[in-house]
């Protein structure tokens, strides 16, 4: 498994922190978290640029354009915002992930420029043989297209092409209708107690009196 990235050394006087699961600099401002890069330098050109527009009206300073990567940060800062009311944490942790390919594939172009080709880069990096996961990520990246028309940031859509056509929802359903749920006999079940240590024996015991499924599981705090 990869080590998640340690925090970058700056000055004790740096006006930003650094989120370890976003990776980028951050600062906040009325309940809001506002990023600014996972360079240091850089995050502080454009935490300088933006910082008195944010303390003046609560928002950065509105653009004609923006860089995919951009927009990625402004929809993962409402998102976040959003972790406890409309959605989870593993809906942000899915749509982060997601984002990161998003970044990756096409993070240095602009939103206004973007074309079908671009959106083929993206579907590569997101692929999957099943249909209900591509039907997720797929929702995913349009929505991130969705909610800046929405927002103001874009005044239209992309041309996305066919790359960012989701499966039909039959296709789905017959992948689904195909799958084999696995039933275990108590004794498989004891079994794997037996080899589980403390914290996954915890997990399959409070799963089996409580009825629980993984997402029920993941959503405890304690």
């Amino acid at each position: 498994m990869a080590k998640r990235s340690s925090k970058p050394s700056v000055p004790k006087s740096f006006p930003l922190k650094w989120h370890s699961a976003v990776r980028q600099w951050y600062k906040w401002h009325k309940g809001k978290q506002f990023y600014f890069g996972v360079s240091a330098e850089e995050a502080l050109k454009r935490f300088n640029l933006e910082w008195p527009h944010i303390l003046e009206g609560g928002s950065r300073p509105v653009k004609t354009d923006c860089t995919v990567r951009e927009l990625c940060n402004k929809f993962l800062e409402r998102r976040e915002e959003d972790i406890g009311k409309s959605i989870n944490e593993r809906t942000f942790a899915e749509n982060l992930s997601i984002l990161r390919i998003v970044i990756g594939a096409i993070g240095g172009k602009s939103v206004k420029g973007l074309l079908p080709d671009d959106f083929r880069a993206v579907r590569k990096g997101i692929a999957s043989s099943a249909p209900q996961v591509m039907w997720k990520r797929i929702g995913i990246v349009r929505g991130l297209f969705n909610w800046a028309l929405e927002e103001g940031v874009i005044d239209q859509l992309p041309r996305y092409g066919t790359s960012m056509k989701r499966p039909p929802l039959k296709e789905v359903r017959i992948y689904r209708a195909k799958l084999v749920s696995p039933v275990f006999t108590a004794e498989e079940v004891r079994t794997f107690i037996d080899a589980s240590g403390p914290l996954m024996k915890a997990f399959i015991l409070t799963a089996l009196n409580c009825g629980f499924y993984a997402v029920d599981l993941s959503g405890l705090l304690h």
